[in-house]
């Protein structure tokens, strides 16, 4: 017996199978019954067997005479009769292993079966799926503690700017500190009377910075909508605030503001009243550092950089959420630590600098100048830092689809394009035969030309461009064999327990029959899926049956995130209603991709075949990220205005505390211009070391980043935004200086 079964993509595929008659049987009863054959539009309606069309092709020439009386006679009546089990085994395909159920008539049964399977159908089972519309539209991705990890950094050089402005004027205000104290206030009272001042100052700033703080997210809305409106995938975006968010947000800057306002008013009273009444600070009252002080600091200066290490080496390689921590983590701890090496420096190195240094060399006299105020100097260098350490991290963290894209371990996959279909495909485009009838004769596997389809199951869109949570991701079923081949795409982690196997190799076996093993984009996995490795997805096959996707391992960023990737195999037992493949990745050869991307959207027209470049397809994905890296680099250059900001401030009071000291140094022989260069030169060390502390970590929190392998490195623009930090400072405390010191110095002999 020849037959046609239907084989891998639904083709068919013809077959043999040999049987032995034990039996012929009378052309009456049951065996002369034509419903015995399942009823054909095209073919059990024919008046002649030359008149059949059923939709497949059949070779009408070989229908004998015999055939036809037999047709006019017996229609369809089966010409014989295999056991149940045999057909089973020779026809069972994706569909199943029956054609049809038979019942005796009037017996009853078949009205009882009748109910019995109304009861036993669930909607499920027929593709149906009720969603909570309300509740999905809801589940957004929520990237607030993003926002708020990377704003953490600026609202601390805020904080820092808002609490050094305070002290000066805390300073300034010191004798009647010292009065109130020796006239029998106590600590507590004087405490209460200036921390309330601070928190009037904190309402009435919260109040002013209020609008400010509506208008920039409102500003970024905007962007997302325009500029931006790739990285939310064309969605429109409304902005809403509401009272409640207000009156939160405000509340929370006025009791943090109003707590750093008490704690320097607090820390000004720590000072006898005498020496609050000769106006010295708590600085110059401790002037000499104690050897158990700067033992605690370089012991925290060495366990802040070990420990930045040891999280660098456990994050790996990588973009994921372990880069993320280490970002986060390494990042800001390395910070701390610069910071303390910055204090050290200014409270020895600088103080302890020798006389003969100070007086002989220019540098040495500006250094010991800047060592006799390092609370103000590290109010400078704290905001400097902050702000150089976002934007020299922001840089470098950006993602490039250009970087090594034709190589197979990049985000391309070394594949030249991406294409997709509205209609499966079932022919294999791999195939010379195949390739000569669609009249794209002129691919060929010699010149690179080479074909890998996936197989499609619709669901929702798990990449970067959806802002919604996945409910239930889509699926793509792969041939693990030609990818492991190629050995396509990197992959970035393996699930505990999957360590002995590798690669796509992951993809095939699983001890439990209801689970299947799958791989993710890791940034499919962390933000779409909101997963980890080893996590289980649930779905339902095209028969209403549950089954789980286990994550076993995860690739890096590449044109595959958004979707849940499975073996082509477990696809086909899971969902055989899906046929053919409506995505593929296709390998062009050397220069050839437009004319591979012409000749296949021309020759697939009729299936709604596209096709576009694997690099742009990756660039729309990595312009998610980027934009919010732009976002995030405005709050640094935001950090950096603070930081220039808080170092005016500073050359502004010390050159007004000084200008009796400069006018000296004036009367017995220093230039104007001298005076100048020296002020300026022991400003521009504050700013020197806060934009080197900020660089320092950034690098030490990026180092996971670089490590990965493909990783393209923009020290050109690293190199650029330093320098644009230095002269943006640099100009500021120039400006500063030509202000603070215009006038007469003359009128400073008094002071001195």
């Amino acid at each position: 017996l020849s037959y046609y079964a239907m084989g891998q993509d639904r083709r068919l595929e013809e077959r043999q199978a040999s049987f032995r008659v034990v039996a012929v049987v009378p052309m009456v009863g049951e065996a002369a019954d034509p419903t015995l054959a399942p009823r054909i539009p095209g073919l059990s309606d024919a008046a002649d067997c030359r008149d059949w069309r059923p939709g497949i092709e059949i070779d009408l020439a070989r229908i004998r005479d015999k055939d036809e009386a037999y047709w006019d006679r017996h229609r369809t009546t089966p010409k014989a009769f295999l056991s149940l089990r045999a057909g089973q085994r020779l026809w069972e395909n994706l569909y199943g292993n029956l054609t049809a159920v038979r019942f005796q008539e009037g017996d009853g049964e078949q009205k009882r079966f009748a109910q019995r399977l109304l009861a036993a159908v669930k909607p499920g089972s027929m593709g149906l799926r009720v969603a909570a519309v309300r509740a999905d539209a809801t589940a957004t991705v929520d990237f607030s503690h993003l926002f708020l990890g990377m704003s953490f950094f600026i609202i601390v050089a805020a904080l820092v700017l808002v609490g050094f402005q305070f002290s000066l004027s805390a300073e300034a205000r010191g004798r009647h500190m010292g009065f109130l104290l020796a006239i029998g206030w106590s600590r507590g009272r004087v405490l209460r009377t200036f921390a309330a001042e601070g928190w009037c100052l904190a309402v009435g700033g919260t109040l002013v910075g209020l609008p400010f703080g509506v208008l920039y997210p409102r500003a970024v809305v905007a962007a997302l909508n325009t500029i931006w409106h790739g990285a939310v995938g064309g969605t429109e975006i409304a902005f809403v605030v509401t009272p409640k968010s207000l009156l939160f947000g405000a509340a929370m800057a006025t009791v943090v503001a109003g707590i750093v306002t008490t704690v320097v008013v607090w820390r000004r009273l720590c000072c006898l009243p005498r020496q609050l009444l000769d106006r010295l600070g708590v600085e110059q009252v401790s002037s000499q550092s104690s050897r158990r002080w700067a033992l605690g600091a370089w012991s925290a200066v060495g366990f802040c950089y070990l420990v930045a290490v040891l999280i660098v080496i456990m994050a790996g390689a990588g973009r994921g959420i372990a880069a993320s921590a280490a970002f986060f983590g390494a990042g800001a701890i390395t910070l701390c630590g610069n910071l303390v090496v910055a204090r050290c420096l200014l409270a020895v190195r600088f103080r302890r600098s020798s006389r003969s240094d100070a007086m002989t060399t220019f540098f040495g006299l500006a250094r010991r100048r800047l060592g006799r105020r390092p609370g103000r100097a590290m109010a400078t260098i704290v905001t400097m830092a902050l702000g150089a350490f976002l934007l020299g991290g922001i840089n470098n963290a950006r993602l490039s689809p250009l970087a090594e894209a034709g190589e197979r371990d990049s985000g391309t996959g070394g594949f030249a394009l991406w294409a997709e279909s509205t209609v499966p495909v079932t022919e294999d485009l791999n195939d010379p035969s195949v390739q000569n009838a669609l009249g794209v004769d002129m691919l060929s596997t010699e010149d690179g030309f080479a074909v890998v389809p996936l197989r499609v199951r619709d669901g929702d869109d798990a990449s970067c461009l959806n802002l919604d949570t996945a409910q239930i991701p889509q699926i793509l079923g792969v041939d693990g064999e030609s990818l492991s081949e190629r050995d396509a795409f990197r992959f970035t982690g393996i699930a505990p327990g999957k360590e002995s196997e590798s690669g796509w190799a992951l993809l095939q076996g699983s001890d439990d029959p209801r689970v299947v093993p799958g791989i993710v984009d890791q940034a499919t996995l962390q933000w779409g899926l909101q997963k980890r490795l080893g996590d289980l997805i649930a779905f339902t096959d095209a028969h209403g049956h549950s089954f789980h996707v286990r994550i076993v391992a995860t690739i890096a960023d590449s044109i595959l995130q958004g979707s849940v990737l499975i073996d082509r195999s477990c696809f086909a037992d899971r969902f055989s209603d899906e046929a053919g493949s409506r995505a593929f990745l296709i390998d062009a050869g050397p220069g050839r991709a437009a004319d591979v991307s012409a000749g296949l959207t021309a020759a697939l027209a009729d299936y709604g075949f596209h096709a576009a470049l694997t690099v742009d397809r990756l660039a729309a994905l990595y312009e998610v990220q980027n934009t919010y890296l732009s976002i995030f680099q405005v709050l640094g250059a935001i950090g950096m205005v603070l930081g220039c900001f808080g170092l005016a401030a500073v050359v502004w009071r010390n050159v007004t505390e000084q200008r009796g000291e400069l006018a000296v140094m004036h009367a017995v022989g220093f230039s104007r211009g001298t005076l100048r260069r020296l002020v300026l030169l022991e400003h521009l060390l504050m700013l020197v070391a806060g934009v080197l502390a900020g660089v320092l970590a950034a690098v030490i929190a990026v180092i996971p980043t670089w490590r990965t392998e493909g990783t393209h490195v923009p020290w050109m623009v690293s190199w650029v935004t330093l320098g644009l930090m230095l002269i943006c400072g640099g100009a500021a405390v120039w400006l500063a200086v030509q202000v603070a010191l215009r006038g007469s110095l003359i009128e400073g002999m008094r002071e001195a």
